[in-house]
């Protein structure tokens, strides 16, 4: 089955599961739905940016550690910052295989396409900005997730946070 573009066929499966495809109602607080790519390490994002032009950008990963944290009831950011990454990467998982499982596809959640709001819960954390399908395969998932997401999120939470960054492996 082919990627539909509404990807409809993880709604049955639960909110945690869920991909939003369309840009969130305009009435929806927007300002923190900035590409995954800004929640990683300085430049990740902006490889061939200009080095002379400051790049203003909101924090995503330090909002989301700010809120666990509060839930927590924590004052200890290095445990925020563990359960922040930890959900954010069992919600990506949960996208990638209900649709390797469902579809025989992935979509391409090249982070500078997925948008995440760190203020939201799931299915309204995540929205992809264009569907783009790749082969649903082990090593293609790996890469969507594990390379593209994980491996960049786990480095800035261990620069900004000093989470062990075996822990970060699970």
């Amino acid at each position: 089955m082919d990627l539909d573009p509404g990807l409809s066929a993880l709604r049955p499966l639960g909110g945690f599961s869920v991909l939003r495809v369309s840009r969130p109602a305009p009435s929806r607080r927007t300002a923190t739905l900035a590409p995954l790519a800004h929640a990683y390490p300085p430049g990740y994002a902006d490889a061939a940016a200009d080095v002379h032009v400051p790049v203003q950008r909101p924090d995503p990963l330090g909002l989301r550690v700010r809120k666990v944290a509060a839930a927590l009831g924590t004052p200890e950011a290095r445990v925020a910052a563990s359960v922040a990454q930890q959900g954010l990467a069992a919600r990506l998982w949960s996208v990638a295989l209900a649709c390797a499982a469902l579809y025989g596809k992935v979509p391409d959640l090249d982070p500078r396409l997925l948008h995440w709001d760190p203020d939201a819960s799931a299915p309204d954390d995540l929205w992809l900005a264009e569907v783009r399908a790749l082969p649903g395969d082990a090593g293609t998932v790996a890469d969507v997730v594990l390379s593209a997401h994980l491996a960049p999120l786990a480095e800035a939470v261990h620069a900004r946070y000093g989470v062990a960054a075996g822990l970060l492996r699970g």
